[in-house]
């Protein structure tokens, strides 16, 4: 016998290699009277979503290998951008926490600024609009400090998106620009 589950749009099953994770609404779970799960996506997104669960899977392996370095700091940001765009904020906000640290202790500017962008979309996507500003800012600063254009201009994209998600457009308009110089 075949039990057809649709899972809610956003559903994610996270975990150990037996579990595949979904990113569509259209994703069904069909249990197998043997016990096997066995998963089907539509066409249209089943190579995202395996794609997107091996990038996860790589970062992991990487970071068991990974020593106490700015290689790591860089694969724990990059751990924390795929949890993000799933919507897995919890992990995401572990990852980009323990990455900013790292980086902290490494003096490693680039790497603490690329956490706190990253930690500032996730406050922006969960509407916390005080902690993204905070973070968006320091990292402009570090960024300015160490001279690095583009996670400058990041930055202000993130503090333009913000605002732009309060209503106020003003000083979203000006972010957004200040992001293109």
């Amino acid at each position: 016998s075949i039990t057809v589950i649709p899972l809610p749009y956003n559903s994610h099953i996270l975990g150990t290699s037996k579990n595949l994770s979904f990113c569509s609404s259209s994703a069904f779970v069909k249990t197998v009277s043997i016990g096997m799960t066995v998963s089907f996506l539509a066409a249209s997104g089943i190579k995202t979503c395996f794609s997107q669960q091996s990038k996860i899977d790589s970062l992991q392996t990487l970071l068991q290998k990974d020593k106490e370095d700015t290689g790591k700091v860089n694969h724990l940001n990059s751990l924390c951008i795929e949890y993000q765009n799933r919507g897995v904020y919890d992990t995401a906000l572990y990852y980009g926490n323990v990455a900013m640290q790292l980086a902290q202790t490494l003096h490693y500017g680039k790497g603490i600024a690329a956490s706190k962008n990253s930690i500032g979309n996730i406050y922006t996507n969960q509407g916390n609009y005080d902690g993204a500003l905070e973070n968006f800012l320091t990292a402009i600063k570090i960024n300015d400090e160490i001279a690095d254009k583009e996670g400058i201009a990041y930055s202000f994209n993130g503090l333009g998106r913000g605002y732009h998600n309060q209503g106020n457009y003003s000083d979203a308009l000006e972010n957004f620009l200040k992001s293109l110089k």
